[in-house]
């Protein structure tokens, strides 16, 4: 029984130590968070006793005899410490820290210098001196401290390529931190990720890009059987969106390593998705050229197509030549394969729309979109794209009701899935276009949440118009007017859409409406092939208008007309450049860089 009191009486006395201590801690964080430097140190100073190998009591009590300047007090404790643990070099590291504060350099570099002396060949020691320099800025030291380390460790472990990397980001040293990932990856193959994501985050100006291409083609050049640098190098393309200089990259590599393909097919789905059709039309190309014995030669040519259509319905500088020369290919492709074939009704449909929507065949359009859905093999997904396909050549053709049916099934089925989304949002556009905005509204509310990014951005776009533009009078007749030419543009009954927006010619001065009927109209102009109206209706909105949700899409459009229809270099450079300067935010900031620079004449690759 005596025993069991005893040691109940020593547990008691430990608990309540423990209780006691902890109570300390507390006080003297509120002390410290309070800036009452004076009374914190104290309680610190006592901590530090109870446990001296405590490193976070020291941290405390150093900062805070660093707040009050009680240097002389600072630099005995400090000195002491040296003396008694002098591997500990972080200490001598605070010494010059108190130094540099004091104002006395020259002592703090003596005890900087100090500790880069005393560094011994111990991984964990050198990291831990590099972190004491990098935590009071001294970026210098902490990258010495590292350089120093790999020569003390000569290869007995991984080089600090990567912690290097990281000190010249923050000194600033662009191009050295550059040289720095790259020996991380050349250390290790297996870190292109990590080197990858890093480059991404701390990369952000064209001339960052620029010395990142410069030291890759250097390596290249030490070492040309190195794939590494080459797959760097094609990465680094494409984050600056220039994917005609990656094919090449691209199918030298696949020529070199006799990959098959694969890695020209992959860049070439990349290219298409990035819209940049140019360099995916001729990584397809490439693919096809190969033969039918080619894996990706059925997938190759459909993509060739599907971009050609895809870059074709980007702008509106094509002739009806093309139209029915691309409508020719599709049928060969189609009889190649066989109608009935699953994997060529993406091409089916594809051939509905371009002569739906460029040869004003919708009759057309719908016989073959309906026979494709009774095709053996689809999958739920590939039906309900022809269905909403189907429903968008019925509402062209004027058949509101079934069109919305349609969209309605989609939803139904897909409920839960991106095209059922879409769907819902093809159903609030079409209430849209017959004047009821305050449904398509409501359902525009939600969709702007999509899960699709492209649903999420049509909704939000359509939604911030009716935002503006609700309510503008009493009989909301200008908002269904422009509607209604909205629907007609879209059923490309361009004669009957162009009497309605002459007819909104009486719109007061300043109405909400003037930029989008001046967006219109410039449209319509394209579609006619009316460049010049559309470069006046274009300018206009641009002069007017120079700060509203339009004017970037309406400087990179005329910048595109006199750079691909006009052939006036100068005048595309200057909208370009307009969209770079004046709209810095703009979705089209990166291509009219790329494009300005092609049309100065720097040389991209």
């Amino acid at each position: 029984m005596e025993i069991r009191l005893i040691v109940f009486a020593g547990l008691l006395l430990i608990a309540q130590g423990l209780s006691a201590q902890v109570k300390k801690e507390a006080l003297a964080q509120e002390y410290f968070r309070r800036g009452e430097f004076d009374k914190a140190v104290v309680l610190y100073q006592e901590l530090r006793e109870q446990q001296p190998e405590s490193d976070i009591f020291y941290r405390y009590f150093y900062q805070c005899q660093m707040a009050l300047k009680a240097y002389d007090d600072l630099e005995k404790e400090l000195r002491r410490l040296i003396r008694k643990q002098p591997l500990q070099l972080g200490y001598r590291v605070d010494l010059g820290a108190m130094y540099r504060q004091k104002g006395q350099p020259e002592q703090a570099k003596m005890q900087f210098e100090g500790a880069l002396e005393q560094l011994a060949a111990d991984r964990s020691q050198i990291v831990q001196l590099s972190n004491a320099f990098t935590a009071i800025d001294e970026y210098d030291f902490a990258i010495r401290a590292l350089e120093s380390g790999t020569k003390l460790l000569k290869g007995q472990a991984q080089p600090f390529d990567y912690e290097l990397a990281n000190l010249y980001y923050r000194k600033g040293d662009i191009p050295a931190m550059i040289g720095a990932f790259l020996n991380y990856l050349q250390a290790d193959e297996r870190n292109m990720p990590t080197v990858q994501a890093s480059l991404q985050r701390n990369l952000t100006e064209e001339s960052q890009y620029e010395e990142l291409q410069n030291q890759v083609y250097a390596r290249i050049q030490r070492q040309p059987n190195d794939e590494r640098w080459t797959e760097l190098l094609i990465w680094n393309f494409i984050q600056n969106k220039d994917f005609e200089a990656a094919f090449q990259q691209v199918r030298a590599q696949d020529r070199r390593l006799q990959e098959g393909g694969h890695r020209v097919y992959e860049f070439a789905e990349l290219a298409q998705s990035e819209k940049a059709w140019t360099a995916a039309i001729e990584a397809y190309d490439y693919l096809a050229s190969k033969g039918r014995e080619g894996i990706y030669y059925f997938n190759a040519r459909n993509g060739l197509i599907e971009c050609r259509q895809e870059k074709l319905m980007a702008g509106f500088n094509y002739t009806e030549a093309d139209i029915r020369g691309l409508s020719k290919d599709y049928e060969q492709f189609l009889r190649d394969y066989g109608r009935r074939d699953a994997r060529s009704a993406e091409a089916w449909r594809s051939r509905a729309r371009l002569h739906a929507l460029y040869l004003q065949q919708v009759d057309s359009a719908v016989l073959w979109v309906q026979q494709t859905l009774t095709w053996p093999g689809l999958r739920p997904a590939e039906l309900a794209e022809a269905k909403l396909d189907l429903g968008d050549y019925l509402l062209m053709d004027g058949e509101i009701w079934d069109a919305s049916l349609l969209y309605s099934q989609v939803d139904k089925a897909m409920k839960d899935e991106p095209l059922g989304e879409r769907a819902r949002f093809l159903n609030a556009r079409l209430s849209y276009f017959y004047g009821d905005f305050t449904w398509a509204k409501t359902q525009l509310e939600v969709l702007k949440a999509s899960t699709s990014e492209l649903v999420a951005n049509d909704a939000l776009n359509l939604d911030v118009f009716l935002s503006a533009n609700m309510g503008l009078d009493t009989s909301s007749a200008a908002m269904e007017q422009y509607a209604r030419a909205d629907l007609l543009v879209f059923q490309n009954r361009l004669s009957e859409a162009e009497a309605v927006l002459d007819s909104m010619k009486a719109l007061p001065p300043g109405h909400a409406l003037a930029d989008d009927v001046l967006w219109l109209r410039s449209t319509l102009a394209r579609k006619t092939n009316d460049i010049e109206g559309a470069v006046s209706l274009l300018e206009a909105l641009v002069a007017g208008f120079s700060h509203d949700i339009l004017a970037d899409d309406a400087l990179f459009t005329l910048a595109e007309l006199y750079e691909e229809r006009l052939g006036n270099k100068e005048k595309a450079m200057e909208y370009y450049q307009s969209i770079m300067v004046d709209h810095k935010d703009s979705v089209f900031v990166v291509e009219a860089r790329k494009r300005f620079r092609a049309l100065r004449g720097d040389n991209l690759n």
